[in-house]
């Protein structure tokens, strides 16, 4: 079943995949930032359905449409062997369209505890953002003139 990670702006939705948005306002490049996020975003897709590297790729670059050159390909793969090392996700072989074995992997349990807690931590992340930083300009201006 398909897990739905998500949090109130004011009618609106923020997802994960709007947070780079959220997080690089200021054009600020915080690799650590997008290197947790990615990961994230990898066992989320994962938590949907097993899936192929490409597919994986395409899927997230899907979702974070305008915010996609965040993704690079080349840094998937790498991705994907740490988190298989770390036990967050497991690799199986099964035959490809044009006849060759196509490398799937699946979120472990391990993987799907991590994606939780990632989450939860996220949507802390987003909270604080909304109270403070993402405050629409007129709240700031009030709570400016009140002190």
């Amino acid at each position: 079943m398909p897990m739905q990670h998500s949090a109130d702006k004011k009618g609106g939705q923020i997802s994960l995949t709007t947070l780079p948005l959220l997080l690089m306002a200021k054009k600020q490049n915080n690799s650590q930032v997008l290197k947790g996020l990615l990961d994230a975003l990898v066992l989320e897709v994962l938590s949907t359905k097993d899936s192929y590297g490409f597919e994986i790729y395409q899927t997230i670059t899907e979702r974070m449409q305008d915010d996609a050159g965040l993704f690079r390909e080349s840094t998937l793969y790498p991705l994907l062997h740490r988190m298989e090392k770390k036990g967050l996700v497991a690799p199986y072989w099964k035959p490809g369209n044009r006849g060759t074995d196509r490398k799937y992997y699946k979120i472990t349990k391990t993987g799907e505890e991590q994606l939780n807690e990632r989450v939860e931590n996220w949507l802390k992340v987003v909270r604080v953002l909304e109270r403070t930083i993402l405050k629409p300009k007129d709240q700031k201006d009030e709570h400016r003139s009140n002190n």
